[in-house]
């Protein structure tokens, strides 16, 4: 038996070789980034302060902790009107070249976010102890660290569920060979770090259930402290971590077991929650993104929603064959029938005492109300939502094919066969389809570079937006100037540099007229380059001929 145990685990560290040479591939297509990605770089690496001088401000301002706050965070890190190098703008999005350990910047920043701080805490620590490499290659390494560890417990979770160890190395296999894998690893964002919590903590709940409900001190920690983890990575661990509590405390109550040492400590780690983060009930409750939240769950369009999530989650697990989702979902009908059957013949109570009734509802319910939840609330219509449910669903759908096929073909081998087939022709299918994250750089973005790349970059955006985060440092401009529309005019009086060519980033949320009108008002001429990114269009100046 321990040979046996050998020689699979020989094999699960080989599928993770070939998931993790899978991943490199994957992030070496990645070119350029998108605006939360920019943002990652921002709010991990930038210096305004310490906790000390902060506090420090805060006492001159009379603890008026709203005021020292925008106070400092608009003080830095690109300073209004400065006129930056290439490299010193380096050093202010990249703590290798920057400042190091700066904690407490990326503690205050994360304040007026959408997100909790860990993720970037982490990033920040990581990019400051790992010398030459770049912050990109720190995302990247993050991401690819996360998913591995997710299919780790992947693997755990399908041979608690089947008690078989070939299909926890197909599970891996198929999920870590995914077009959702290969997108989750390219993103430079949370999610592959909240996608490895979640399964961690469904893995935690299934030992639980899997010990008759025996809540001993150490599995008990542990839940603690992945949730606590996990909600100060993103917010949308909620939604996984309050279906797993009631359904816990139903399941003990029903296993005459007592909630009362459960109960009390999820109430101290709230406590301790937001002692931590405190914001957490103002982002939750006054940022933006909530009102957009708030305004998809007024819609009443969960249909509809759950039509445009269909579309990615095709993509996500069955790379775009709707061949293979219809077979799946044939295979799940029936082998739902056959278990209907032989709960009917056997009852209930023979499959509530091997523990697998408990272990089902868990891998069932708590997925299925995060993706659903999460689909109807999301802001926009976008896989990185939902990218924590794909490694669970990937369970269920190796776990359906399985036993299906078992069923049929009752052979080990067979099934084994046809499933490396299925793994196979699902990942070549994935290689034809370009993924989302990767960003690749656009033939007018080429374009442009290649004729605007020496000429000096000036950002104008609006009053309280930092959209600037998008374009800066994105082309090796020689010098880069941010400034605000309101002081597009005494910035052309006074600084301007006529003898100079510049390539301009006008914010897309500008008055496009009123900044072309104060450049003609100054007799500066300025063309649309042809070349515009998400949030800003360019426009060239180019000094008069001599």
């Amino acid at each position: 038996m321990e040979r046996n145990k050998g020689i699979y685990n020989a094999v699960v560290v080989f599928a993770l070789v070939i998931i993790l040479i899978n991943s490199i591939f994957y992030c070496m297509k990645k070119e350029g980034y998108f605006l939360d990605e920019k943002a990652t770089f921002y709010y991990s690496s930038v210096s305004y302060t310490s906790f000390y001088d902060f506090v420090q401000s805060l006492a001159r301002n009379d603890f008026a902790f709203e005021k020292t706050l925008f106070g400092t965070l608009n003080s830095a890190p690109m300073v209004i009107g400065e006129r930056y190098t290439a490299d010193e703008v380096k050093a202010l999005f990249d703590a290798q070249s920057g400042d190091k350990f700066t904690f407490a910047d990326t503690y205050l920043v994360s304040i007026i976010d959408a997100h909790p701080p860990l993720y970037y805490i982490l990033f920040n620590t990581l990019n400051s102890s790992v010398p030459g490499i770049s912050a990109k290659n720190i995302g990247f390494l993050i991401n690819i660290l996360s998913l591995l560890l997710t299919c780790i417990f992947l693997f755990k979770i399908i041979v608690l569920l089947t008690e078989d160890r070939l299909c926890g190395v197909f599970g891996i296999l198929f999920y870590g060979l995914s077009y959702d894998f290969a997108n989750c690893v390219m993103y430079i964002r949370m999610y592959a770090l909240l996608t490895f919590l979640i399964v961690l903590l469904l893995y935690l709940y299934l030992l639980l259930a899997n010990n008759d409900f025996n809540l001993n001190n150490k599995i008990l920690l542990k839940i603690c402290l992945v949730e606590v983890i996990a909600m100060l990575t993103q917010y949308y661990a909620a939604l996984f971590i309050f279906p797993l509590f009631f359904m816990t405390i139903i399941f003990m109550l029903a296993n005459k077991k007592t909630v009362k040492r459960y109960f009390a400590c999820h109430i101290i780690i709230a406590i301790i929650y937001l002692c931590i983060w405190p914001f957490s009930i103002i982002q939750l409750t006054h940022n933006g993104r909530s009102q957009d939240i708030m305004n998809n769950a007024a819609s009443f369009k969960l249909l509809l929603r759950i039509k445009e999530f269909g579309g990615l989650l095709k993509y996500s697990i069955f790379s775009g064959s709707k061949v293979f989702l219809i077979i799946t979902v044939f295979f799940a009908a029936l082998l739902g029938i056959i278990c209907l059957k032989k709960i009917i013949q056997n009852g209930i109570t023979k499959l509530k005492e091997s523990h697998k009734l408990w272990l089902y509802l868990y891998l069932i319910i708590p997925v299925s109300i995060f993706y659903m939840v999460s689909v109807y609330i999301s802001p926009w219509v976008m896989d990185r939502y939902v990218m924590p449910a794909i490694p669970i669903f990937s369970i269920i759908v190796i776990w359906v094919l399985w036993k299906s096929v078992k069923l049929v073909l009752k052979k080990d081998w067979i099934c084994a066969l046809l499933l490396m087939v299925v793994i196979l022709v699902s990942y070549v299918n994935t290689l034809k389809i370009e993924p989302r994250y990767a960003y690749p750089i656009t033939e007018k973005k080429h374009e442009f570079i290649s004729n605007n790349v020496d000429k000096e970059a000036l950002i104008i955006e609006p009053e309280n937006d930092a959209e600037y985060i998008e374009v800066v440092d994105d082309i090796n401009h020689p010098y880069w100037t941010m400034i605000k529309d309101k002081g597009l005019s005494d910035y052309l009086k006074e600084t301007f540099i006529a003898d100079n060519d510049y390539a301009i980033y006008i914010s897309k949320y500008c008055d496009l007229e009123h900044i072309t009108g104060e450049f003609a008002h100054q007799n500066y001429s300025i063309i649309n380059s042809g070349y515009s990114t998400d949030f800003f269009d360019v426009y060239i100046y180019q000094k008069s001929p001599q």
